[in-house]
This record gives C-alpha cells, structure tokens and sequence, in this order.
C-alpha cells in the first residue's frame, strides 16, 4: 500500500506541476476542470488508503500455520493468503501423498479463507504455486481446473527444491480483490 500512495503522490505532484504551467498551449478550461477533479479523486484514494485497516486472521476451522504467520490478511477490498500446503483441515494432516489430492485441498481450504473474509475463488486474481516435482504440475492442473472451473485467474508455477512441511508435494498462495 506504501507503494501506491507514493505512486498517487507523484501522479498528484505531475498533475499540479502541469497546471503551475498552465501555458497558452497547455490545458484549457475544460481540461483544467478535468484535471482539478482528477486531483480530487487522488486525494480521496489517499484518505482512503491512510486509513485502510490490516486485518491478520487464522481462521478457527483451518490448521495451524506452522510459522509466525496468519493464514490471510485483508485490507480494504485486497484479500492475501499465505502459502498454504494441501492439509485436511479436520485431520490437520496431508489430505493425500500425491500431487492431485493436495492440490485439490489447497484450493478447498482457499475457498473456505476467503468465504470467512466475504470472498469466493471468483475473487482470486493470481494464484502462485510452488511444486517440488515438475512431474505432478499435469495432476495439480487437473484438481486445480476442477475446482476453480471455468473461472481461471492469473497463475506462476514454480519449481523449488523443499518447503517446510513434510509431506507437501506444493504449496499455493493467492492475491484477490472483493467489491463491497
């Protein structure tokens, strides 16, 4: 959020420079007016932002995370989840030791984050996955295609050589965005 406000201030800073050298050539009144309302809107996105409210949450239903971390942060209308490995929630245990049934939980538990928070999967805009096995990306795909259905937000899979809980095949984290 630090980086958007200072991307608005230096869009406000460009805009009000413009007017100073408000030239002959440069803006007339229609474009002056356009400008100043302009100008408005950045301020009212900059209040809005300032006070913008982090919320950090671990839902009651979900395991425990296995760091210093919150399975999900909201603020405003953006919607964060933290790599999350494919565990039951009920069993706090892996919900399979292959590549489908993992990737099918991941996306589950991301389903039912983001309904405790006013969200669904429909509000994901990019999921990243992290494989240890570029073997299992065709069945992560085909559990991941069966529970996001027609809807397919931006994806990266990556390769990497571990991670952290023992028995995940992948971990998965994701951005969204929620009107209202």
């Amino acid at each position: 959020m630090l980086q958007a406000a200072v991307l608005l201030r230096a869009e406000k800073l460009r805009i009000s420079n413009a007017l100073l050298l408000n030239k002959p050539s440069g803006l007339g009144g229609e474009t002056r007016m356009l400008t100043n309302i302009m100008l408005a809107v950045i301020h009212q996105i900059e209040v809005a932002i300032q006070h913008m409210k982090i919320e950090a949450i671990t839902p009651s239903e979900m395991f425990e995370p296995i760091g210093p971390y919150s399975h999900l942060t909201k603020a405003g209308p953006f919607i964060t989840i933290s790599g999350t490995p494919g565990v039951d929630p009920v069993t706090s245990k892996m919900a399979g030791e292959d590549a489908y049934s993992q990737a099918k939980q991941i996306v589950r538990n991301f389903s039912s984050m983001l309904g405790d928070v006013g969200a669904s999967l429909r509000d994901v805009m990019h999921v990243h996955v992290f494989l240890i096995r570029v073997e299992d990306f065709q069945e992560m795909n085909r559990a991941y295609a069966e529970e996001f259905g027609s809807y397919l937000p931006a994806r990266t899979v990556i390769c990497v050589a571990d991670l952290p809980k023992k028995g995940a095949l992948m971990t998965m984290n994701l951005t969204a965005f929620v009107n209202g």
